[in-house]
Order: C-alpha cells, then sequence, then structure tokens
C-alpha cells in the first residue's frame, strides 16, 4: 500500500481509532487506507510521546557549517564568514568568466556563417 500525505489532525484521528479498537492496526491501515507500519510506528509514539509527537519535523542534517557557527569565538565566527565570502566571490568570477567565453564562442559562430 502506497503512503498517502496526511496531516497532523487525520494522525491523530487515526491513532486514536487504533487505541479504541483494541490496537487492531491492521483494521485501521484498511479503513484510513495507510500503511500497516505508520500507523504502528504512530500509535507507539503517541503513547510514548503524546500528540506532539505526530507532528512531521524537518528531515536532514544540519550543515556543517552552522554545526561549526554555533561553537566558534567571535572572530573564528567572522573568520569563518571571511572565507564562505571568498570561496562565494571565486565561484561568481568563474560564472563571469564562463559566460565571456560563451558570448565569444556565439560571435564566433555567427561571423562564420
Amino acid at each position: 500500500m502506497k503512503t498517502r500525505k496526511t496531516t497532523y489532525e487525520e494522525r491523530i484521528e487515526i491513532v486514536e481509532w487504533t487505541i479504541k479498537n483494541n490496537m487492531n492496526y491492521k483494521k485501521a491501515s484498511g479503513k484510513y487506507e495507510i500503511p500497516y507500519a505508520n500507523i504502528y510506528k504512530w500509535t507507539k509514539n503517541y503513547l510514548e510521546n503524546g500528540k506532539e509527537a505526530l507532528k512531521y519535523k524537518k528531515r536532514g542534517r544540519k550543515t556543517k557549517t552552522k554545526i561549526k557557527k554555533q561553537n566558534l569565538t567571535e572572530t573564528e565566527r567572522l573568520k569563518l564568514e571571511l572565507d564562505e565570502e571568498r570561496a562565494l566571490r571565486k565561484r561568481r568570477e568563474l560564472e563571469i568568466e564562463i559566460l565571456k567565453k560563451k558570448e565569444e564562442l556565439e560571435k564566433k559562430i555567427l561571423s562564420q556563417n
């Protein structure tokens, strides 16, 4: 069964229905068209941590830079920001160089025709 998107309120309703019906995950799965595993996981989280556990949290990891910035002194943070700005500037310079070369090639192709 393919997972469909559910709202926070729907997840609460599904979990509460499952609990009222003697933890019948299979029946809940059929009724709400949600995979058994999702209902099991939501119910377990709900029982352990309450309704807040059914809210989706942002996925992914923090970037290394964000993690580093949290534990730095002001001087170290400013140095890191300067390095980031230098890298950005270099990237922009390369982009400009590429665009210039592209322009030259286009002119050369047009002059040949």
